[in-house]
């Protein structure tokens, strides 16, 4: 049960300047928030507001009242932002889906399945060049694969499919990186969604599929969970040359040399073909990868060579290890999957007070109002976090300094990828500078001694 209170924006606006407690006759016990005149919001609490004053936990507007409503609390509660980090502003659709938000059986059916999505979408950002060992815990929150997870562990598959959720957090994310000026990943937020997609679909409550393409990858997901591998009948649709799809599938059962030496010959194979094979193509050699020491990233380096060609084959890797029954991901890079795991499993409710920074829709809404970028009180220096879907947060990269000075180029503060801690080029520099630094320590050591054995020859002669 919650409270409610039906009011408009003058009313709204004499609540918070007066900071007084609404009377009880006021406040309505009740789930049901109705259908909602233009003018018209719900003020929403947990707790009931008659005895003392406290901003509403969630206010909910009409669908097509969203942003103007940002605009006026902007122009209104200038002492309150942004408004969305101290009360969930939602619109009334948005609100039906949040409110009935709650942990899902994600965890027990599927391993740790997300968390190694999360770690194989970072890698293929790093490209290899990234030591995962390095980046903060943040840079793994940003991935798109940890806001999907943290969506599936608080939506169950129906209301997802029927709000199209996944869909509105890819977009939303996208949206986030473009208003914070980030460049666009080699590995497309389309291609992460659809494997998300795929793994949802392989679980039994969810099967329907129109693609027969993707029916094969979602049957052959079904046979590794039951059996703890892919069928060679599922291999073998996957490669362009069956006869190699018996050999190499084969080898995959033997020694891990003999792996070792399927996975390359997979890789020569797979490499080449048509783009409408790609899903396939990536799917097995990311499942020859994970079968050289299954339900590990110890082998995840292979993949790098390849992944500009393939890029979606380091997902399927990691769909594969999170998978297995023997799964060791959690404890990969010093307890990494550990510490996604907590973070991932957090129990959140709608009439939480939010963990963002700002909201999506204020966030647009100041920088596209045609003033000067919006200084916001982030709570980690660097970063915002943005609420992208309710009870669903990303973060960018923002600089303190560039707020300050109020920069509005995007190319002031452009991230340089999704990891921007690290510029490869900059810490190579570094590393040469170093090693120079070394070399010259030694020649003058050599000089010192030379100098002390020409010193005491002289010195006996």
């Amino acid at each position: 049960m919650t409270f409610y209170l039906r009011c408009n924006r003058n009313d709204f606006a004499g609540y918070i300047s007066s900071r007084a407690p609404i009377g009880s006759n006021s406040v309505i016990k009740s789930d049901n928030f109705g259908d909602l005149p233009k003018d018209e919001m719900v003020l929403v609490w947990r707790e009931s507001p008659a005895n003392e004053f406290s901003l509403p936990n969630a206010i909910v507007v009409n669908d097509d009242a969203l942003v103007d409503f940002h605009a006026w609390t902007g122009t209104y509660f200038r002492n309150i932002l942004p408004f969305s980090a101290q009360c969930r502003v939602l619109a009334q659709t948005q609100a039906i889906t949040a409110s009935v938000a709650q942990p899902t059986c994600w965890a027990s059916a599927n391993r740790s399945l997300d968390t190694a999505l999360v770690i194989a979408e970072s890698a293929a950002y790093s490209a290899g060049v990234i030591d995962l060992a390095k980046v903060p815990f943040s840079g793994f929150e940003r991935s798109l694969s940890y806001a999907i997870s943290r969506t599936v562990r608080n939506y169950d598959n129906r209301t997802l499919e029927d709000s199209k959720g996944l869909h509105t957090v890819q977009a939303a994310w996208l949206m986030a990186r473009e208003l914070a000026g980030e460049q666009p990943q080699g590995l497309s937020p389309e291609i992460i969604r659809q494997v998300w997609e795929t793994v949802l679909k392989s679980n039994e409550n969810f099967t329907s599929t129109r693609r027969r393409e993707e029916m094969r990858l979602v049957l052959a997901l079904q046979q590794y969970r039951n059996d703890g591998q892919v069928s060679l009948q599922a291999f073998r649709q996957c490669f362009p040359k069956g006869n190699l799809a018996v050999e190499i599938w084969d080898a995959l059962t033997r020694s891990r040399e003999s792996r070792v030496l399927a996975f390359q010959e997979a890789a020569r194979t797979l490499a080449k073909g048509s783009k409408p094979t790609s899903r396939q193509r990536a799917f097995a050699l990311g499942y020859a990868a994970s079968q050289i020491q299954p339900g590990t990233f110890e082998h995840l380096s292979l993949l790098l060579p390849i992944a500009g060609k393939l890029p979606e084959s380091l997902l399927w890797f990691g769909v594969f290890a999170g998978l297995n029954n023997d799964t060791m991901v959690d404890s990969y890079s010093g307890g990494l999957g550990w510490l996604l795991r907590r973070e991932l499993g957090r129990q959140v409710d709608w009439l939480d007070r939010p963990t963002c920074d700002v909201a999506l829709t204020e966030l647009a809404m100041g920088l596209t109002a045609g003033i000067k970028r919006p200084i916001y009180r982030n709570t980690s220096n660097g970063l915002l976090k943005i609420e992208i879907y309710p009870l669903v947060d990303t973060n960018v990269r923002w600089s303190h300094g560039q707020q300050e000075t109020g920069l509005s180029k995007g190319s002031d503060v452009r991230q340089r990828n999704l990891f921007g801690e690290y510029d490869s080029r900059e810490r190579e520099l570094l590393k040469l500078i170093e090693q120079m630094d070394e070399q010259t320590d030694s020649l003058f050591r050599l000089r010192r001694k030379m100098a002390a054995l020409l010193s005491s020859d002289r010195q006996g002669s």
